[in-house]
């Protein structure tokens, strides 16, 4: 032990300054980790209730939403604007974390027209105030994703980004 001490202090320099690389690097290291989990999994774990919820979630669709709401463009009002909110669906829809996305479209009064009535669809009793805004001057799209209950927190911001990615494809702002 004492020539472990001897070494040491004669060194002292030598062993500072291995200590300083060893904590950079562990530092830089660190701070790279990400610690990713299933929220769900790791509050609910093996319980039984839980387990159940996921048996439930694969049997009736994901609980996880995300809602997009925008000011309504001009070119939905105008002739193809029902195809080009058909193409910004089937843009989402072909995400794989996306199971199903709905728009205006499935609104009776959209069903089949050439150009969009946002007014008919504002007072339509299933699109209006919810797919539709009552002044009809906002649309939104629910987007139902994927049931995966290891989809970890760290996941969800590249998410939104790559779904903000086709809004923008299209046109519409972002922002």
């Amino acid at each position: 032990m004492t020539a472990y001490v001897r070494f040491i202090l004669r060194h002292r320099v030598l062993v500072l300054v291995a200590c300083g690389v060893i904590t950079v690097l562990a530092g830089v290291s660190l701070s790279r980790a990400v610690m990713a989990s299933s929220l769900m999994e790791m509050i609910l774990g093996d319980s039984p209730a839980y387990r159940r919820y996921v048996r439930l979630v694969e049997s009736f669709g994901s609980d996880e939403q995300l809602i997009v709401a925008l000011e309504a463009p001009a070119w939905m009002s105008e002739a193809g604007g029902p195809r080009r909110v058909q193409r910004l669906v089937d843009r989402l829809a072909a995400m794989p974390e996306i199971a199903r996305v709905e728009s205006v479209l499935g609104a009776p009064p959209a069903r089949g027209a050439e150009r969009l009535d946002l007014d008919a669809l504002a007072a339509d009793p299933l699109a209006g105030g919810l797919l539709v805004s009552r002044d009809a001057r906002h649309v939104a799209f629910l987007v139902n994703m994927v049931p995966d209950t290891q989809r970890s927190l760290e996941q969800t911001p590249a998410f939104v980004q790559r779904v903000v990615d086709v809004f923008a494809a299209e046109g519409l702002d972002p922002d």
